[in-house]
């Protein structure tokens, strides 16, 4: 175990927890008697435990946001109905989950989630999707041990959903509404669930064509940054999981004049980025790194082709922005 909390308030923000083994609960978070604790923006990953991988919450009504939770791998083969959980296991606690990515987790019993002991937790705009367990099928994203459990799920994504939790032959005792089960489409995802592979955790962003993009709850208050430090809420609506994606809805697709093409994608030397005549004549170029920050600036006059020699960039995943008066348009792309 890498970080035990026992009856504190403590914040656990921005952090890389991976690659642990532990014996018992928890070889990444493990949290005990404390309702005030929040952990937020981390990358917690390819953890291996006997019982629960990822995070483990005891007597536990914490807060949860903006961290990816993926590719753990809880060993607990015994037969016996202890709690496993590959991601997240929660007993006798119901914290709030906002814009979590919960993903490729595996583990004998509830690959993404495992609920015992009246757990009811709210759990809103996240993503829980591609975990997998070796009981049943149906206890891949989450599972039940005892009837007085069950999350308050809304506005989420949720790989074979609410049909597909395994409710230990008893029913959900939370409400369900509002949430999608679709594809994420996330820009690198690992191949498969379990700690066997892992990718920078900027392989968890969305993809521009994912339907998780602005599908979040619609009200409410939300983070005001995502786990990479960049503005929530772009558009309308907030997207779901841990990642903002920087782009403008407004942008036309790709039959419109104002489409901003950037190639090839992904990079090793150089991208090309080809801009409509009706931009404005002069705009500001940025380009970010999604781990490190801008890499980029420059006042960029409109002459339709733009070369941007990425050679020396880091591997990794970057977003283009387009910067006039009146608007902010935006391209991801990776470079390898």
């Amino acid at each position: 175990m890498v970080l035990h909390i026992d009856n504190s308030s403590a914040l656990v923000s921005h952090n890389r927890v991976t690659s642990n083994r532990g014996g018992g609960y928890a070889s990444g978070i493990f949290i005990y008697n404390s309702d005030s604790a929040v952990v937020s923006h981390n990358y917690i990953r390819n953890n291996i435990c006997v019982k629960a991988a990822g995070i483990s919450c005891v007597h536990s009504s914490i807060l949860l946001s903006n961290n990816v939770i993926t590719n753990h791998t809880a060993l607990n083969n015994t037969g016996l109905n202890w709690d496993n959980a590959g991601g997240l296991h929660l007993s006798t606690s119901s914290p709030t989950l906002r814009n979590n990515t919960i993903a490729n987790n595996f583990a004998r019993k509830g690959g993404g989630m495992h609920l015992t002991n009246d757990s009811n937790p709210p759990i809103t705009n996240t993503i829980i999707y591609g975990n997998s367990s070796t009981s049943s099928t149906s206890d891949n994203q989450l599972f039940i041990n005892y009837e007085l459990s069950g999350p308050n799920l809304s506005y989420s994504n949720v790989e074979g959903g609410v049909i597909g939790f395994d409710m230990n032959g008893h029913f959900n005792s939370g409400i369900t509404q509002n949430n999608l089960d679709t594809l994420s489409y996330f820009v690198n995802p690992t191949l498969g669930a379990g700690n066997n592979s892992a990718v920078p955790f900027v392989g968890w962003l969305l993809s521009i064509n994912s339907s998780c993009i602005n599908a979040g709850y619609p009200t409410g208050t939300f983070p005001t940054t995502d786990i990479a430090g960049n503005a929530r809420v772009m558009n309308d609506r907030i997207d779901l999981g841990a990642f903002e994606i920087q782009r403008s809805l407004g942008l036309k697709d790709a039959t419109s004049k104002n489409q901003i093409n950037l190639f090839p994608n992904p990079a090793s030397n150089q991208v090309t980025i080809v801009t409509p005549p009706d931009l404005a004549q002069t705009f500001q170029l940025k380009i970010v790194d999604l781990t490190s920050g801008l890499v980029l600036e420059q006042n960029q006059s409109n002459t339709e082709i733009t070369k941007i020699n990425v050679t020396e960039f880091t591997n990794g995943v970057y977003i283009a922005q387009f910067i006039s008066a009146d608007k902010l348009y935006s391209r991801p792309f990776i470079k390898q």
